[in-house]
């Protein structure tokens, strides 16, 4: 049985982080679902949980991201935020990738870091029927939280059998190393956008 305790500590931090990684925030997804590994190596929260969790965040990050494009269309790359996410020569490769292989190519980008929300924004603005895009977004997601998980839990198994004196510290340590990825990757998107704007702070 999970605990108030452990839903307010762990899952729900989880929920959010898998979320906010499916809404631009600069932290890899497959990372967040590595460090969730390590927690369930660490015996900190069961693994079903975790799925649970992390395939109902992933997925409701998706399908909003597909349905914001189809609700208003191609207009919504004219906004200049969605045109920050979604440039015109991403816009035109994700469109020849539809183009090419339909619906399957939003399966194709749920393992494309950074490929994900220009995929299923254009797929919705494109008029992919949304139960299709759904059924296969699932799936996809579905394979990418096992892998991740699984990984994350035999890293964390053969972590414990290296530094056994820190095993009970499981929880802590991938906390503190998701935290750490966060600020590294936003310090280089930091970087990458002030690089883009150019010395005198305009776009170049």
């Amino acid at each position: 049985m999970i605990s108030s305790g452990m839903l307010s500590s762990t899952v729900a931090p989880l929920a959010g982080l898998f979320v906010a990684c499916a809404f631009g925030v600069p932290l890899p997804e497959d990372f967040a679902l590595l460090s969730a590994g390590l927690l369930v190596s660490a015996g900190t929260v069961p693994a079903p949980v975790v799925f649970a969790v992390a395939w109902t965040a992933i997925a409701f990050g998706d399908s909003t991201q597909f349905f914001v494009g189809r609700t208003f269309g191609p207009r919504i790359f004219e906004r200049d935020w969605m045109r920050r996410l979604v440039t015109p020569g991403r816009r035109a490769v994700v469109e020849a990738r539809l183009r090419r292989w339909g619906p399957l190519a939003c399966v194709g980008a749920r393992f494309l870091p950074g490929a994900r929300i220009p995929m299923y924004v254009v797929a919705g603005a494109s008029g992919v029927r949304p139960g299709l895009f759904l059924a296969l977004d699932g799936v996809a997601a579905a394979v990418s939280v096992s892998f991740w998980l699984f990984v994350g839990h035999r890293v964390g198994g053969h972590l414990r059998d290296a530094f056994g004196p820190l095993a009970g510290h499981g929880r802590a340590i991938a906390i503190g190393a998701a935290l750490a990825a966060v600020g590294w990757f936003a310090w280089r998107e930091l970087r990458r956008v002030r690089k883009a704007a150019g010395p005198d702070g305009s776009a170049s």
